[in-house]
């Protein structure tokens, strides 16, 4: 029964593939609102723009830099790229400065509030045509308690103007903002000069080597050290962007120079000149004569006499000479360093020793076996965990209860059926290192619980845990025919095989949201290995998984400690189905954070036509004839899967903007000469809701608001607001739904259209015409305010 639950929710999603996409000048997700900018209004030949990728961030949430954090952090950074018209040179992009959330996990680089990222296009010299076109594709992790991936393209056109002096300015306060919010270049750096080096003079493919940078701090002054020792004060910081080819390890800061000072206390500093040490490694397939090492320094001055200065962040480059694999390098000696000789690490490393020059072939890693180990005894131990984590316990519960059924059973087939669970688990657990392997090949990021960041494969496992939920419960079960007792056993000995091995891979999809305490630290550092050392430790972590029940499987004994088969087994049963639901709650919670309010509407649609489905199902007796089975099979699928198609196609998103609306609105902007167009609704109201699905994907009524420009104004009364009542019996209405139309420049002559506007666009385009256009273009969408929230590490 198992098996074709499983194989019939599988087929449910192959069959009706959900896809989404956001598109145009201005992309919006529940938590993170994407505007593409330019500087200029027009483009003209041989001019330089600048181009600017603003994202509005809900307030308590953030996002990442260029690079997520440290190495092993739990945080993936944010891609953006510019696709320019042909002929374009693009340079950029150019992250405004991080902040830094200081974790034991690994130190976080996030950006929050309004960050813009910058690009700058020069057009060609003999640039024609009328417009031209830019689009920007973005993918990004917003975090708060819990984190969702995001992505969105956007696009913007523009004119082409003769000459650059044609070309006006836009924008300009958003690009001075964005300006600010730039690192120092190293020459304008305040109280410290930056220089690069390395301890090889080039690096080869496989190389270890170590990067320098080394401070001169400005005489008469002092910075403070990467532990500062007092909270008030900004500690000494390298963020390391992204460096293809490269990969990084934990920053070596000297230690500081300590000292007791009024009011502070005990404060750590750095003086004179000073080196961080940065660990790094060749790839393999490095190419190329040369790259760089890029990031930003932040740091605090103070002078010899008291007074401290704001932080600074400055950006920095290191040259790196490349080699080919074999060429002969030189080692390089530091300069002298009164700090050098006494390294240590930041607060998440752990035993970071110096890294020597390499010909190619020593690993290098830190730690060596005693880490080794530990990895692997976390992972073997962490997966053992996840069998009693909430995720997985409800479906470990159903397999012990068929161990119970098991129990009378020869010892060999309980043996059987025992090791092909812990196959299901261990394969799905290769599986999955497969899927890691494949995405870090082709370029992607990736940390464990990738797959749940997806909001379809949420839903997916939203659905199907649902449908198990329901067959528990007995509102639907597969009655398996058979001609004789004997083709009855030998079909359930097959179906036994596959329902168990289902159950396997079932249990281990399942523990893909869970962590299990001993696995964060552990899985950081596998995701960063080579291929067949990841598929090694997600082999191990399914071992620790299935090693429960390798253990029953191979000591059928024990399962005497388990009751004896009764009545309280359909109990039980029924116990694991509310456990079930309760699973699906928490999925559901995560659906509507990455979908949002609509999202979780058509999900819950979904699940309401699945459930139809499977009651239909049930409906069929063992005893119907069968082409009653067939055709009440089909009405099941056809409901399940032709309501959870609807749900989420019949039903288009709006793409009205709407604005949020104070009172008196409608006449304040009809007297600036705005044509006004105000929904006075309530999420309660299903007349309201109908009236918008109704109007607002209508072509024509959506290219009418966007000729005549109408600025369309949504006053909410979800909640009381006796405010809007008031407003609301001024047109002689005592509700909502309420309509109205405040032609441009005659606030006085408003169109208060019926209550009901199902079937009556026809009318409603009549009356948006006869109030005509608004006498100015609308301005820009700024979606909801926004502010920053509490940061570890000051701006510059």
């Amino acid at each position: 029964m198992t098996a074709r639950i499983a194989w019939a929710c599988a087929a449910f999603f192959v069959l009706f593939p959900i896809t989404a996409e956001a598109r145009g000048p201005r992309a919006t997700t529940p938590q993170v609102n994407v505007t593409l900018l330019a500087d200029r209004e027009a483009a003209a030949p041989g001019a330089t723009l600048r181009v600017g990728v603003r994202y509005e961030i809900k307030p308590g949430w953030h996002i990442y830099w260029a690079s997520g954090g440290e190495p092993g952090a739990p945080a993936l950074p944010t891609h953006v790229s510019l696709e320019a018209p042909p002929g374009f040179t693009v340079k950029g992009p150019h992250f405004p400065t991080p902040d830094l959330y200081e974790s034991s996990e690994g130190n976080q680089f996030v950006l929050e509030g309004e960050p813009v990222v910058l690009f700058e296009a020069t057009a060609p010299a003999d640039l024609k045509g009328e417009t031209v076109a830019f689009r920007v594709e973005t993918k990004w992790l917003v975090c708060k308690e819990s984190c969702l991936p995001g992505s969105a393209k956007v696009d913007l056109t523009l004119p082409v103007v003769a000459t650059a002096a044609d070309a006006k300015p836009a924008n300009e306060k958003r690009f001075e903002e964005a300006e600010e919010e730039l690192p120092t270049p190293a020459e304008k750096a305040g109280y410290v000069k930056l220089r690069g080096g390395l301890s090889q003079d080039r690096v080869r493919p496989g190389d270890s080597f170590e990067a320098l940078l080394t401070v001169e701090i400005k005489a008469g002054h002092h910075i403070q050290a990467r532990q500062t020792l007092n909270e008030s004060l900004i500690p000494t910081y390298v963020f390391l962007a992204p460096t293809e080819g490269l990969e990084f390890e934990d920053i070596q800061y000297p230690a500081g120079k300590k000292r007791t000072v009024p009011v502070l206390g005990t404060v750590s500093e750095y003086g004179g000149t000073t080196t961080i040490r940065i660990p790094a490694k060749a790839e393999g397939d490095l190419q190329g004569e040369r790259t760089a090492i890029r990031g930003v320094f932040q740091y605090q001055a103070c002078a010899d006499s008291g007074t401290c200065y704001p932080p600074e962040k400055v950006a920095f480059s290191i040259d790196v000479p490349l080699a080919k694999r074999g060429e002969a390098i030189q080692l390089t000696t530091a300069a002298p360093d009164e700090h050098a000789s006494e390294p240590t690490a930041g607060p998440s490393v752990q035993g970071a020793g110096a890294v020597g020059v390499s010909d190619g072939g020593a690993d290098g890693d830190a730690g060596g076996a005693t880490a080794w180990a530990w990895v692997l005894i976390s992972l073997f131990v962490g997966g053992m965990i996840l069998n009693i984590m909430p995720c997985v316990l409800p479906v470990i519960s159903i397999k012990v209860l068929s161990f119970v059924k098991q129990a009378g059973e020869s010892r060999g087939r309980i043996f059987q059926l025992g090791m092909i669970f812990s196959l299901g688990i261990v394969a799905s657990f290769l599986g999955v290192a497969a899927t890691v392997v494949a995405l870090k090949i082709g370029g992607e990021s990736v940390g464990w619980g990738f797959l749940s960041q997806s909001a379809w494969f949420n839903l997916a496992m939203t659905t199907i845990v649902f449908a198990f939920a329901l067959s528990l419960l007995g509102v639907w079960e597969i009655n398996l025919p058979g001609r004789s007792s004997a083709a009855l056993g030998e079909f359930e000995s097959r179906e036994g095989a596959i329902g168990t091995f289902l159950k396997g891979i079932l249990a281990t999809v399942l523990a893909i949201p869970c962590l299990g305490p001993f696995l964060g630290t552990a899985i950081a550092y596998t995701l960063a290995r080579p291929p067949v050392e990841i598929i090694a430790y997600f082999g191990v972590m399914g071992l620790g998984m299935a090693f429960p029940y390798i253990l029953l499987a191979a000591y059928p004994a024990w399962l005497r400690f388990i009751p004896r088969p009764g009545p309280w087994m359909n109990l039980f049963k029924e116990a694991m189905g509310f456990l079930l639901l309760l699973t699906v709650l928490f999925l559901l919670v995560v659906v509507s954070q990455q979908l949002g309010d609509e999202g979780f509407a058509r999900s819950l649609g979904l699940l309401l036509s699945v459930a139809i489905g499977c009651w239909l199902f049930g409906r069929i007796s063992f005893t119907a004839t069968a082409r009653r089975k067939a055709v009440m099979t089909t009405l099941a699928l056809v409901m399940a899967g032709g309501g959870g198609w609807a749900s989420f196609s019949v039903l288009p998103p709006l793409e009205i903007e709407w604005r949020e609306y104070k009172i008196g609105d409608e006449v304040r902007l009809a007297e600036e000469g705005f044509t006004v167009y105000v929904d006075f609704t309530a999420t309660w109201c299903l007349t309201c809701q109908f009236n918008k699905r109704y109007l607002f994907t209508n072509r024509d009524i959506l290219r009418v608001f966007k000729e005549n420009n109408v600025f369309p104004l949504k006053c909410d009364w979800t909640n009381q607001d006796p405010a809007v009542l008031e407003r609301l019996m001024m047109y002689d209405r005592a509700g909502v739904p309420l309509n109205i139309i405040v032609p441009a420049g005659r606030p006085r002559d408003v169109i208060v259209l019926p209550e009901q506007l199902v079937g009556r666009s026809e009318m409603v385009l009549e009356k948006l015409k006869a109030a005509g256009p608004s006498r100015q273009a609308l301005p820009p969408y700024e979606g909801p305010s926004n502010h920053n929230g509490k940061r570890l590490a000051a701006k510059k």
